[in-house]
């Protein structure tokens, strides 16, 4: 397993936003990147900070099969260019840091040469990186005070919420098929599919802005992971409704 560091410009691309939306991160493959690796995220000026900690978990993805979208582009018109004829690699995320460290200067005193294109870790400057961050997934976080989506609530690391309760009242209203293909994990995969769906946002949280109130029956779907993908992948750069995907489908 190789430790990279790779940057990101947040002055081009809102990795936040994806973060928060979709389920995983398409990434561009300049390096020899493979599954079960570690990617931390350097985000540029003006934070000038190492933010996530992300795994590897497929390479060689096609420019037609990933979730890259112009949609969390500053200027979408660089992302035609930026994508033709390249392939990707897809990370998840492990943990987030929300301290005060990993800051530029702290990284150079611990052997960080230089933060232009993706390089592997290696001590002291590994070491160092490690200390900040959990192996662990981050898991949804529960609210006491209201149904909000969007929120950033301190536990160890701050994480966009994604409200539990919000999750379920969705499913119990519209249970555990996915609205556009119909696919049940329990009915396919038996016992270890059951109650495994992803809850879709129809209006995207990147459009609002903010933590914003509710409504898990109206504002919630439940889609498979292969039709969530695409509904972010849309079309001319703007998200899929339910109902368009439907459609593509027929």
């Amino acid at each position: 397993m190789t430790k990279w560091f790779i940057p990101a410009n947040p002055k081009e691309y809102r990795l936040e936003d994806v973060l928060r939306e979709l389920p995983h991160v398409d990434w561009r493959q300049h390096n020899n990147v493979q599954v079960g690796d570690i990617v931390y995220i350097y985000c540029s000026r003006p934070i000038s900070q190492i933010k996530y900690k992300m795994r590897v978990t497929a390479v060689n993805i096609t420019t037609e099969r990933s979730t890259a979208a112009r949609e969390y582009w500053v200027r979408p018109s660089e992302f035609d260019t930026s994508i033709s004829h390249n392939k990707f690699f897809r990370m998840v995320l492990v943990d987030e840091n929300t301290t005060q460290y990993l800051k530029y200067d702290d990284l150079e005193k611990h052997g960080l040469n230089t933060c232009r294109g993706g390089l592997k870790l290696k001590d002291p400057l590994l070491s160092y990186i490690e200390s900040h961050f959990s192996d662990l997934y981050p898991n949804e976080i529960t609210n006491t005070h209201g149904i909000y989506e969007g929120a950033v609530k301190s536990v160890l690391v701050n994480k966009y919420e994604r409200n539990p309760i919000a999750r379920q009242i969705c499913l119990d209203k519209h249970g555990y098929n996915c609205s556009v293909c119909e696919l049940n994990f329990e009915e396919n995969y038996g016992e270890i599919g059951k109650n495994f769906i992803h809850v879709h946002h129809i209006i995207p949280i990147s459009s609002i802005g903010n933590e914003y109130e509710i409504d898990p029956e109206n504002d919630l779907v439940p889609v498979c992971p292969n039709c969530h993908a695409m509904l972010h992948k849309g079309k001319d750069g703007k998200v899929l409704a339910v109902e368009e995907l439907k459609e593509l489908l027929k």
